[in-house]
């Protein structure tokens, strides 16, 4: 049996977002959906298909009040869970201790809206 012990607490969301491939010269946006939230990363859903090691540039808003936030990620797991439909487990690149409190607020504020 596989354990999935994460570093840190993770959040289920629904939130529409933007993929951009990191060094690419093409501004295409690809459309995805963040379906978990962590200090540490994200688990991204896509119907487009990349590889683990895969670097982008995640663009979204994580609360309807504040402003959208570009985020470098990068593709550590692959689920495909059904036909033309993955699910990316990403860590976060770049952060700064003040990102990661932001992050962190943000998903306590994700929290108290859920309940």
């Amino acid at each position: 049996k596989r354990s999935n012990d994460r570093a840190f607490f993770r959040v289920d969301t629904n939130i529409d977002a933007g993929m951009t491939a990191m060094g690419s010269f093409s501004d295409k946006e690809e459309p995805c959906k963040i379906l978990n939230l962590s200090v540490g990363g994200v688990c991204v859903g896509s119907k487009e298909r990349h590889n683990v090691g895969y670097k982008f540039i995640l663009q979204t808003k994580l609360l309807q009040e504040l402003e959208s936030s570009l985020i470098f990620c990068q593709i550590l797991r692959i689920l495909e869970r059904k036909h033309d439909y993955f699910e990316y487990g990403c860590q976060f690149l770049r952060l700064n201790s003040s990102d990661e409190e932001r992050i962190l607020q943000i998903i306590f504020d994700l929290q108290r809206k859920q309940r």
